[in-house]
This record gives C-alpha cells, structure tokens and sequence, in this order.
C-alpha cells in the first residue's frame, strides 16, 4: 500500500474514533462529540477542495472547479458555526460533492485539460468517502436518538 492511499485511508480514523466515543458515551463530559465530528469534517472538507484547486491550478479558463471548492470549504466553515445536529446532512452533501469532483475530474469533463487523477488516489477517495458519509450518517441518526 502506498503511503497517499494509507494516508488517505488513515484520515477515516478520526471519523470512525469520534461515532465510537459518542456511541458508547466514553467520557461524555470531557468531549463535545458533534463539535469533533464538525470541525474534523470541516478540516477535511478543505483539505480535499484544496487538493482539487492544486490539480487544476495551472490549467487556464478552469474557474469552475476553484469556485466549486471554494464554496464547499465556506459551507463546511459555516456548518461549524451552526449549532445544529442537521447541518450532519449538509456536511454529507459536501463530501459528495467533492467526490463527483473527483468523478468529473476522473472522467476528464473539463475538456482539452491538462491533468489526470491518479488511479489510487480516485479508488482511495472514493472508499474513504464512502465510508465518512456512512459514519456521519450513522452519528446523525444515533444524535437523534433513532
């Protein structure tokens, strides 16, 4: 395994950490679980609109995937400072939407570019969004007592 996919697959842990922690109520008054699970989001949220900006930064006449990104790490940034469990919901909506980034990027939508994903780094992607969107769907319905 190469040490992108590790990383990448190794940025779940927190998600996974923080619903097991708030699953089992260990030491509920030391940690705000849903303040972890928003902030973590939010941080990684930004990390992957970053990376999409860097691959398509020296490419010319490709505002769309800046201003994309640029608007999911805003949404994600005010997602923490919205004290609602809901906002759950849109911080999933974000991390899908940064992977059908990735699929369009994948598919090379934005015609005559200059850039390619790299195959690991797509699969990678794609298996850890998939796995933080179970995880913060899973954290959404358990806060609602469901």
């Amino acid at each position: 395994m190469s040490i992108n996919r590790f990383l990448t697959i190794s940025g779940v842990l927190p998600f996974l950490i923080i619903l097991v922690l708030s699953l089992f109520k260990i030491y509920p008054n030391l940690f705000d679980y849903k303040f972890m699970i928003f902030t973590y989001s939010a941080i990684i949220i930004s990390f992957i609109s970053g990376s999409h900006w860097g691959i398509v930064i020296d490419v010319p006449d490709r505002k769309r995937i800046k201003i994309e990104s640029n608007i999911i790490t805003l949404i994600a940034w005010l997602c923490v400072l919205v004290d609602s469990i809901h906002t759950l919901i849109v911080l999933i909506f974000c991390f899908i939407y940064l992977q059908y980034i990735d699929i369009r990027l994948k598919k090379q939508v934005y015609v005559g570019a200059e850039f390619d994903i790299n195959k690991h780094y797509y699969q990678s992607r794609l298996v850890a969004t998939l796995f933080v969107v179970i995880i913060l769907f899973i954290f959404y319905l358990t806060s609602l007592g469901l």
